[in-house]
């Protein structure tokens, strides 16, 4: 069931509440006795009207509750009829900043983003790591010690 559904049962139950309400309001009517002179008299009975009111509240909103965290899972995506996309988007190595798939560069602190990039050998005795591009000399730990990529 989607928000919508729940949406629309709130509302109806609230009319339904409110009408029905001052429905049995009238219907069951208080009854008050005079004592000294013995005359009945009947009146529009406000308290079992408002108990109805109260209690339509109370139901109102526990289903407008659940049509709200059912709106808030279907704008995340959860919902039963979602297209799950996968995103391209890249973690800058560096500075940890979001960028479009798109990008060439990061944007806050414009290091190059090459996805399809190896790992080179700059020298003899040194090579770039290709997460953080940081140039790293060979050692017995084959880890980079700036972002940790291991090959």
């Amino acid at each position: 069931m989607n928000s919508k559904f729940y949406k629309g049962l709130t509302v109806a139950l609230l009319v339904l509440g409110i009408v029905g309400g001052v429905i049995l309001g009238a219907m069951f009517q208080s009854v008050h006795t005079n004592i000294l002179t013995d005359k009945v008299t009947r009146s529009f009975n406000v308290t079992l009207m408002l108990v109805c009111w109260v209690s339509t509240v109370f139901l109102c909103l526990i289903f407008g509750g659940i049509a709200k965290i059912l709106a808030y899972l279907e704008e995340l995506g959860a919902g039963k009829n979602s297209v799950i996309t996968k995103t391209t988007d890249w973690e800058c190595p560096k500075c940890h900043c979001m960028n479009k798939a798109e990008a060439t560069e990061c944007s806050n602190c414009h290091l190059p983003h090459n996805s399809n990039k190896q790992q080179k050998p700059v020298s003899n005795d040194k090579w770039e790591c290709p997460q953080c591009h940081c140039v790293n000399s060979y050692s017995n730990i084959a880890e980079c010690p700036n972002c940790h990529w291991r090959p």
